[in-house]
Parts: C-alpha cells; sequence; structure tokens
C-alpha cells in the first residue's frame, strides 16, 4: 500500500519506493514459490473534483499516476512492476482511504479463499492530513494532522474483516511521521490485529528486505526429530535434554 501524496516526490522518495518495491517483488515471486501472490495500490487524497476548498491544482489529474493491480504471481510479476513504475506523486495524506483500497484488495476473489497467510505493507511519508467525515466526505486541507485522522484509519482497519486476517506492516519514511506511524500499529495491535512498525528512513530497499525476510521465513509446526544414533546410547535417568537451533542470520536459539 503505496503513499503517493506529493510530499514523497519533495521528500525524493517516490523512485526509491518503485526501485525497492521492484526487488521484493523478485524475492517473494519465485518459481520455487508459484503459490505466492503480490498486488500493488496506491493512495493520496481523494479527488476534489467540484470542490472549492482545496485550490487549484488538486483534481483530476491525480488520478492519471494512481495505480492499482492485479493479483499476479512470478508468471506476470513484470505487469506489477510496470504498473508501480507509472505511479507519480500528488495530493495530500489519508491513511483511511489507505486502509479501504487495502480491504478492498484483499476482498478479491483471486485470493480470498486460498490458505495462503495475508500480509499488508503500509508505506508512509507523512502523518495523515485527510480523513472522511461521518458522511464519507473527505475533509482535511493537506497540511494540518490531527488524531482524528489516524483514529479514523485504525477504525477503518479494525471494522475490515479481510485486514482482522492479515499481518500489518506499517513503514514511516520520514523521522516526523514516526510518532504518528508507531501510535497507529500499537493501536491496530490493542484493537486485536497483527500488527508491527517498521523504521524506513535509513534505506527503504533495506527495510523492505527486513520485512520480506520475516515474510518469506519457513514455518514449521509438530515436528519430530528422530535421532537413531539414541539406540546406541545408554541414556541417565530424568536427562535433561536441550536443542540449539541456528538461523541464517547467525542467531541462536536453545529449546529444551
Amino acid at each position: 500500500v503505496l503513499d503517493r501524496s506529493g510530499s514523497m516526490d519533495n521528500n525524493g522518495l517516490t523512485q526509491p519506493l518503485k526501485n525497492a518495491v521492484e526487488t521484493i517483488t523478485d524475492t517473494i515471486l519465485t518459481k520455487e514459490h508459484p503459490n505466492n501472490k503480490m498486488a500493488a495500490i496506491s493512495f493520496s487524497s481523494m479527488d476534489y473534483i467540484n470542490e472549492g476548498n482545496i485550490g487549484s491544482g488538486w483534481g483530476s489529474e491525480w488520478n492519471s499516476g494512481d495505480i492499482t493491480t492485479s493479483w499476479v504471481n512470478y508468471q506476470n510479476k513484470n505487469s506489477l512492476t510496470n504498473t508501480v513504475n507509472r505511479m507519480n506523486a500528488l495530493g495530500g495524506t489519508n491513511w483511511q482511504y489507505a486502509m479501504q483500497r487495502a480491504d478492498e484488495k484483499l476482498s478479491e476473489q483471486a485470493i480470498k479463499n486460498d490458505n495462503n497467510r495475508k500480509y499488508v505493507i503500509f508505506i508512509s511519508d507523512g502523518s495523515p492530513t485527510f480523513r472522511f467525515d461521518e458522511n464519507g466526505e473527505e475533509t482535511g486541507d493537506g497540511n494540518a494532522t490531527y488524531d482524528s485522522y489516524r483514529v479514523a484509519a485504525v477504525e477503518e482497519a479494525v471494522e475490515s474483516a479481510n485486514l482482522k486476517n492479515a499481518y500489518i506492516y506499517s513503514m514511516y519514511l520520514t523521522n516526523g511521521t514516526a510518532d504518528s506511524m508507531k501510535t497507529f500499529s500499537r493501536e491496530l495491535d490493542a484493537a486485536g490485529l497483527y500488527s508491527s512498525w517498521i523504521d524506513g528512513t535509513g534505506d527503504i530497499s533495506t527495510a523492505l528486505d527486513d520485512i520480506v525476510s520475516q515474510i518469506m521465513a519457513p514455518v514449521y509446526k509438530n515436528v519430530v526429530i528422530i535421532d537413531t544414533l539414541s539406540d546406541y546410547v545408554q541414556l541417565k535417568e530424568n536427562p535433561n535434554y536441550k536443542v540449539t537451533v541456528t538461523k541464517a542470520n547467525g542467531f541462536t536459539a536453545t529449546l529444551e
């Protein structure tokens, strides 16, 4: 879920984000993992055609750079990266709209009934400056941010049956967004959703790679370890067995 607000260009983040998405696409969508699927959507603030409270220049041309892709696997992953590369940056920041779009994408039949774990990577360089009011109309001026704007995004996610079944990574790309994004993630977690926040202020590709390494880590259940050498060993009474597991990153854990 990619932020395409105007500040992404102002902060020089649009192209690095596109490059990072291409890299993780090549990592996730491989012939060795034919069941993996990805989709990409963008968000900013809604189109204010016929509304006079935003000012000139914030109109229908926004939508020309808005992107949404189909769910793809390794066979058609180039269509995803080609579409992401057409994304441009205009408008304000509406996190609630981002959650709406994520919910809609997860509801699509292409992935709704499969058994794959669902992950949402929500990326933004700014705190929300828009939300929807009780009538469904977008409100905000594109500059000021309020707690109610973040809370509206949290409520949107909590009320979504699709997002409840997904793990949401929330990544902030600027230091000024850190507090809002961390609070957003904690509020999702407190509401019962699976959520964590990620610092993307250094290198976007590195931060996304860290997320993908977690997503792609194998999960084993009901593992049985059979040691045939034990047939030839006389064990003492009440032995205290320990199993040490070493991961690819060098981290070790001892299981007793």
